[in-house]
């Protein structure tokens, strides 16, 4: 029931237009081989439309910008799906074969960004949120990947 209730407040406070705090767990490429492993903290603001999406990743680079809710059709205002799909892979290494097709592609809710770091790289971020159960059982989740410029792919825990 606690994690049931941490879950729902969560992604309530996140959807409502408040803050969510995440870490980068790297998957897979160079960062991921390291012992131990570094974890880098995230912060996403303004909601599950559009926001600012803020990171800091290893020797303190800062990586802060703007995502917007990935969209189904060109007439809604965001960004394409076909913009957001080069992260696909991404999906499959953090989660599992096919989780990108499965999942990722129907989500009523999917977020994407290409945020600036200060020196000169770039994280790619792509986040869904969807609901495990049904009922007053049901609970938000909220999943997502991240991959830099220097091969690491990031599974994106909120």
């Amino acid at each position: 029931m606690k994690v049931y209730s941490a879950v729902l407040l969560a992604a309530v406070c996140f959807l409502s237009g408040c803050f969510a705090s995440a870490r980068l767990y790297p998957i897979k490429g160079p960062l991921a081989e390291q012992a131990p492993q570094p974890i880098y903290a995230a912060r996403a603001e303004a909601g599950f439309r559009s926001g600012s999406f803020s990171a800091t990743l290893g020797n303190g680079e800062k990586c802060n910008g703007q995502w917007k809710r990935v969209t189904r059709t060109p007439r809604e205002t965001g960004i394409g799906p076909a913009d957001a799909e080069s992260l696909a892979p991404a999906w499959d290494a953090v989660y599992g074969s096919g989780f990108y097709t499965a999942n990722v592609l129907g989500a009523d809710v999917r977020i994407a960004g290409q945020i600036p770091c200060s020196r000169g790289s770039s994280l790619r971020v792509d986040a869904i949120q969807h609901s495990i159960g049904s009922g007053t059982g049901a609970a938000l989740v909220i999943k997502g990947v991240a991959m830099d410029g220097k091969g690491n792919i990031y599974k994106m825990a909120f």
